[in-house]
């Protein structure tokens, strides 16, 4: 799947010019930017929570059926995958100008950012022993095995799949190449879940925790842009309707 996003998104611009769906603006990005140093400087600052091995049955219930051994084999396939789908948003702008490819670049690592810095604080607040501690004590010595919620890999896959296809949908609402492009990138995003769950690394409901979190900020960060240009753009035509066609004023606060 990964192999054919190149040419798919290469295609896109023949079919359709993006239109200027996003816009930065200081009054959205700078504090997004303060937001997000701050998640990343706490997180180096609070101490990790020291966790207890709940009994198995006593799990929530539909942990209970994610007990899994751990897969190495799983677990470097949802490497993969993951590593994979950081390839979509730069694949989306092939062919589009530098101005746009900035701007979706900078929503692009906010978006990372706020997710890498909200799943790390909440492993450190909230230990949970991995689904693979049931079957066999971890080999190292370091406290990995303790960050099972949320599930890390899930919470940036998500927010890089969900990131693209709101993009890509938004900029190119027109495509034939929208809905195949969503539905794909959905499907990596979920296949990797399934992989850490099938991979002794993490419960179910670890991972719906992280396609939560990703998906609110894949989807959130774009749309805090678009929110700003489409509130530029109403304005612009209330004031041109009141002067001369030729003039239109818009205001950015």
């Amino acid at each position: 799947m990964l192999l054919l996003v190149g040419p798919v998104f290469g295609q896109v611009d023949t079919d359709r010019t993006a239109e200027t769906a996003f816009e930065l603006s200081a009054a959205v990005d700078i504090p997004l930017a303060v937001t997000g140093a701050a998640l990343i400087l706490a997180e180096y600052f609070i101490e990790p929570v020291s966790g207890v091995q709940h009994p198995e049955d006593q799990l929530i219930f539909p942990d209970r059926f994610s007990v899994f051994p751990y897969n190495s084999g799983l677990d470097t396939a949802s490497d993969l995958l993951f590593a994979g789908s950081l390839i979509l948003p730069a694949a989306a702008m092939i062919g589009q100008d530098l101005g746009t490819i900035a701007e979706v670049g900078v929503m692009f690592i906010e978006t990372l950012a706020l997710t890498l810095a909200t799943k790390d604080i909440i492993k450190d607040l909230v230990p949970r022993f991995r689904p693979y501690t049931y079957h066999a004590l971890p080999a190292s010595d370091d406290d990995d095995y303790m960050n099972s919620f949320p599930s890390g890999h899930t919470s940036m896959v998500f927010a890089v799949c969900s990131f693209s296809a709101y993009v890509f949908a938004e900029m190119f609402p027109d495509s034939k190449w929208k809905l195949p492009i969503v539905i794909g990138a959905y499907s990596i995003a979920a296949v990797t879940g399934i992989l850490r769950i099938v991979s002794g690394n993490h419960f179910i409901t670890d991972v719906l925790a992280g396609s939560l979190i990703g998906t609110a900020y894949g989807i959130g960060i774009p749309l805090l842009h678009q929110i700003r240009v489409n509130e530029d753009t109403e304005l612009a035509v209330r004031i041109s309707a009141f002067n001369e066609p030729a003039v239109s004023l818009v205001f950015r606060i």
